[in-house]
């Protein structure tokens, strides 16, 4: 449970906590990663729809 917090604070940081910051990549070799068996490619896709929930949740709040 601790890798993956830790690997969260660590995708997190590099995507500067804004999904929609495209310019972040993190590394293959990442520990969790491989651990994990996770690769650059589902790695993306669950960012993309982390991306989609938020933006959802977003809409349906009003944030004024």
């Amino acid at each position: 449970m601790l890798s993956a917090l830790q690997f969260t604070r660590r995708l997190l940081t590099l995507t500067g906590v804004n999904f929609e910051n495209d310019g972040w990549q993190l590394p293959a070799t990442d520990p969790y990663m491989r651990a994990a068996g996770l690769t650059p490619e589902r790695l993306l896709e669950f960012v993309a729809t982390c991306r989609d929930d938020f933006n959802r949740i977003l809409q349906s709040v009003d944030l004024k």
